[in-house]
């Protein structure tokens, strides 16, 4: 049997395409099978998601804004689905799987915040009913199984009922933490909280019969770790370098134009600019193409100027002519000092008051200063 890589993230919330996206390309290079947890995935979206990541999944959905779990396949090892069930609260996914001949119970859990033990409880009664001696049960247990070597500013201990279940699971499933059996006495959290608070709240647990393979796994692969690690640096060394290159290249570029000094690159570059936003031909309503300048400015002259045209000009003055009266209520006629401060310059508070009203990491003049250093700084400038 080939290697298969199981992999899992912690994702946080997945609504948005470009972090979704961002998420499936990255780790579908990554593993054979991805479990995705904390997805904020719902019914309606599962098919779209599906046609994103290419291949099979089974999802658990909630809302949009909440739990959500995700179990994806490549289409690079053969396995078939014998059965599944699949939490509609998104908390769970489990299921029955032969993945090359080897028939395992693959469980995925987004656990509750509060201390709950009879969810987990429910969790080994359904991994029980398939009846499979080999069981992976992975994703976020948001419960900590060790206080001492898991946490880091924690002064109380959550969910301490949760915590004895989930030692009682672990025992009549024959369950291993195999990261931790591996790395006894490293401390690394999957979570962070206020006040500098961190936790190792996700775990990767195996029956014994797959512990074998997993040590096999790790010892046979650490130096090819290493050196696909060193590549990785190489590579990540040249996309920082080639992004380097392209900020100065647009420096160069602003301090150029900025500057009105010109150049051959920057004429063609305009040229460029010219010509994309041209109209090089117009489809008529008749379904005729016109192709001369003239004519296709004298068309688009015609239809804006038929655009804004009234259908019933009489109508229109006499409207006009009915608004237009001294006694009509929609209109008010400012007193002077409202004619005096709108001619007037712009006073330090109004600036101020403007500048509170807009939204963060915007520039509100050619410098580039944001509107939280104004907003930081105001007083201060106001002197100047």
């Amino acid at each position: 049997m080939s290697t298969i890589t199981i992999g899992s993230v912690n994702c946080r919330g997945l609504s948005e395409t470009v972090k979704r996206i961002d998420i499936f390309t990255k780790y579908k290079d990554l593993y054979d099978i991805i479990i995705l947890v904390d997805t904020h995935s719902t019914s309606e979206k599962e098919k779209q998601w599906l046609h994103e990541w290419g291949y099979v999944g089974k999802f658990s959905s909630f809302s949009s804004k909440s739990r959500g779990v995700a179990v994806l396949f490549r289409n690079t090892f053969e396995f078939k689905i014998h059965g599944e069930t699949i939490d509609l609260s998104g908390n769970f996914v489990i299921l029955d799987i032969t993945i090359q001949d080897y028939r395992i119970t693959l469980a995925a859990i987004y656990g509750p915040n509060n201390d709950e033990p009879a969810f987990f409880d429910n969790i080994k009664n359904k991994i029980s009913h398939f009846g499979n001696s080999s069981i992976v049960v992975v994703g976020d247990w948001n419960v900590v199984q060790d206080y001492e070597m898991d946490t880091l500013y924690y002064r109380n201990e959550n969910n301490p009922q949760s915590k004895a279940k989930i030692h009682e699971v672990m025992h009549d499933l024959d369950l291993l933490d195999i990261w931790r059996l591996q790395h006894p006495f490293e401390k690394r959290y999957s979570w962070r909280g206020p006040n500098r608070k961190q936790s190792r709240l996700d775990y990767f647990m195996i029956t014994s019969d797959i512990e074998a393979f997993i040590k096999k796994l790790v010892e046979n692969n650490l130096p090819s770790v290493h050196q696909e690690r060193e590549g990785l640096e190489l590579e990540l060394k040249v996309i920082r370098e080639k992004n380097v290159k392209g900020i100065i290249t647009r420096a160069k570029a602003r301090w150029q134009v900025e500057g009105e000094k010109g150049s051959n690159y920057f004429c063609n570059l305009e040229k460029k600019h010219y010509t994309e936003k041209i109209i090089p031909k117009l489809i008529l309503e008749d379904e005729s193409e016109i192709m001369d300048p003239c004519i296709i400015r004298n068309e688009q002259k015609q239809f804006y100027k038929k655009l804004y045209t009234s259908s019933n000009p009489l109508l229109l003055e006499t409207h006009r002519s009915t608004f237009l009266q001294h006694d009509n209520p929609f209109i008010t006629k400012p007193i002077e000092e409202e004619v005096e401060s709108c001619e007037g310059p712009l006073s330090v508070q109004e600036c101020l008051s403007s500048l509170k009203h807009m939204k963060n990491s915007k520039s509100p003049g050619i410098d580039g200063f944001t509107v939280e250093f104004y907003n930081f700084f105001g007083m201060i400038l106001n002197y100047h």
